[in-house]
């Protein structure tokens, strides 16, 4: 997901929808595609293990 840039997130969660006035002001600015591209960071970032439970992998 990460080499994808977050587009599987972004299929069923859509920046331009989220409102950024209802979040603390990290997470708003985080949320703004001009960040990620300025910083090269994507939403697995800052969510991964937190938004949805890892994968699991067997060794």
């Amino acid at each position: 997901m990460d080499e994808q840039k977050s587009s599987t997130c972004l299929k069923c969660h859509d920046v331009a929808k989220m409102d950024k006035e209802k979040q603390p002001g990290r997470a708003a600015r985080r949320h703004d595609p001009v960040f990620w591209e300025e910083n090269g960071k994507s939403c697995i970032d800052c969510h991964t293990g937190i938004a949805h439970k890892r994968p699991f992998v067997q060794d």
